[in-house]
């Protein structure tokens, strides 16, 4: 009869611990980072949580411990675990069963961050990774060196351009211990949030002088700027256009006519005693050229920003 041998580790060699240890170490390791604090600013408008059927974003507390409703505009944002309730996967949608169960569950503070900023990234907001992690005083000593003040989009970008580093100098200057290199990463986060958030408001301004446009013809758009129009000419310091009369005699075709002529306009090629553009139009034209110049600086910016993530998760790791 054949005997099977079964062969054992060597009586010299170590065993090896299971796995399952490593891979729990590493869930550990994950629910740490998932938990740390989060920050976030959003520079373009204040992000309102509410809805008709009332809070629909749990994302943040506020200062008396209940759920924010609202996060303001160029504030440094603190995301931390929250507890939320939600239905159980147990005893739900069961004809003539029991009433669904409701459970806790901590929903933890990098998913509140990417939830705000899969919502309103258009808007500017930045999750600001160079943060990540430290006690929400150490992170507003930073961000308040970086942006002392609520700076309007037309004059952010300067700001965060040309004064920042000369304050995060000083701040070094001043206190040896200052985190001067995870403030100038912080900055260049933000500097690309704030031109994000330039380009939505400049793209709401061109859409706004298209619609008034086409009203003048068509009466189809917009007579006057509405209060979404009216945030972001504020931001960028720009005067509202004064509401307009449609032109009785006007049809399709002369929107056509307008766009062909600032085409032509554009490219310098337009023909000799063509009709000028009035002030409306020539703001129209101005409008549409720069809606191309900022998809252009957009695919730019995604780019940088790719980049910088890299730089701060490598220094983060270090």
């Amino acid at each position: 009869m054949s005997q099977i041998i079964i062969d054992g580790p060597p009586a010299n060699e170590s065993l090896i611990a299971p796995i399952l240890a490593a891979r729990e170490a590493l869930s550990s390791q994950k629910t740490k980072q998932l938990s740390a604090n989060h920050f976030g600013w959003c520079p373009y408008d204040d992000i309102v949580l509410m809805g008709p059927m009332g809070l629909e974003k749990h994302v943040a507390y506020d200062h008396n411990g209940e759920f924010a409703t609202v996060l303001k505009r160029s504030q440094l944002l603190v995301f931390q675990n929250v507890d939320i309730r939600k239905l159980s996967d147990r005893d739900n949608n069961i004809p003539n069963g029991p009433p669904p169960q409701m459970i806790d569950v901590v929903k933890y503070a990098a998913t509140c961050a990417g939830e705000i900023q899969d919502g309103y990234g258009e808007w500017g907001f930045m999750l600001l990774m160079s943060l990540v992690g430290m006690e929400p005083s150490e992170a507003f000593g930073i961000f308040k060196v970086i942006q002392p003040a609520a700076f309007k989009l037309s004059t952010l970008e300067d700001e965060l351009i040309y004064e920042a580093p000369k304050r995060i100098e000083a701040a070094r200057e001043a206190n040896p211990n200052f985190r001067d290199a995870d403030a100038e990463l912080t900055r260049r986060e933000m500097l690309l949030g704030a031109r994000r958030a330039i380009i939505k408001a400049e793209n709401l301004v061109g859409e706004l002088n298209k619609d008034m446009a086409a009203f003048v013809g068509t009466k189809q758009g917009k007579s006057m700027a509405f209060p979404g129009d009216l945030h972001a000419l504020d931001q960028l310091d720009l005067q509202p256009p004064a509401r307009i009369q449609p032109r009785a005699d006007a049809d399709l075709g002369d929107i056509r006519e307008l766009l062909v002529r600032m085409a032509q306009r554009d490219l310098g090629t337009a023909t000799e005693g063509a009709l000028p553009l009035n002030a409306q139009e020539a703001q129209l034209g101005q409008a549409l050229a720069a809606i191309a110049r900022m998809e252009k600086r957009q695919k730019a910016q995604d780019m940088e920003l790719a980049a910088l993530r890299k730089v701060a998760k490598t220094a983060k790791a270090n």
